[in-house]
Parts: structure tokens; sequence; C-alpha cells
């Protein structure tokens, strides 16, 4: 059956409420690389502040990529394992998080809306950040 078939065999409980255009988008710049984030072991309700980031590096060679982050200074674990009088050098008051590049399979995509349009762009590579 094809898609338009089943778009109109579909029960009155489950309406279409709008079609939308897709455009899929292969083209990049060469020297590009559109990558996933992913962040396994933190909670969704408790997501990283990640628009204050310190810093980021990453090695192309290795495909190692890590960001450090300030860790928020209400935390309670932060607050329990950091010595106010330690010096600057030894606070523990940044985190790090760190992954190795992971290979996707083929198939998988970042989706954008824009202007009531959906855009499709093949994604590159997954890091699964850890600290």
């Amino acid at each position: 059956m094809a898609a338009e078939d089943a778009l109109r065999d579909e029960d009155g409980d489950n309406p279409v409420v709008r079609r939308i255009p897709v455009f899929f988008n292969r083209a990049r710049a060469a020297d590009q690389t559109l990558c996933v984030l992913q962040y396994p072991l933190r909670p969704a309700d408790r997501p990283y502040d990640i628009q204050h980031v310190d810093a980021v590096r990453y090695k192309p060679k290795s495909g190692k990529l890590e960001i450090e982050l300030p860790r928020n200074k209400g935390e309670a674990a932060n607050e329990r394992n950091v010595d106010p009088e330690a010096a600057p050098n030894l606070r523990a008051d940044r985190r790090a998080l760190v992954s190795t590049e992971t290979p996707v399979r083929e198939g998988y995509c970042v989706a954008a809306m824009h202007e009531g349009t959906l855009h499709l762009t093949p994604v590159d590579a997954a890091f699964q950040m850890r600290p």
C-alpha cells in the first residue's frame, strides 16, 4: 500500500491535520560535519547549561571531544565537595564532559521546522558526552 493510500484510509479518530513539505539537505561544505551530542547519564529534567560553555576541545585524529562547563553554584554536591579555602586551581568549579566520536548508521538525520517546511540533514557522527 502506498503512503498516499495509507493517509486516505485512516480512521476518523486520527485525521491528518496538515501536510508538510519536506526538504532533504545533503550539501554542506567539505570542512563541515554535523554531529549530535547526547548526554546519556544526565536526567532529562536536569539538562546541562550548554549556553555557558567555558571551553571546547576536539582532536580530529582520535575523534575525541571535550566540553568544559562551569558547575552550578547552588548544586548540593558541588557545595559539599569544594573547600572554599582551597587554592583556586584546586577547586572543583568546572566539569568536563568527554566522548569519542561514534559513527552513526546511514539514515540518521536532524530535523528542523522552518516557515512551515521540514528540513532533514544527515548526521555524520554522534558523541555521548560523559563526566
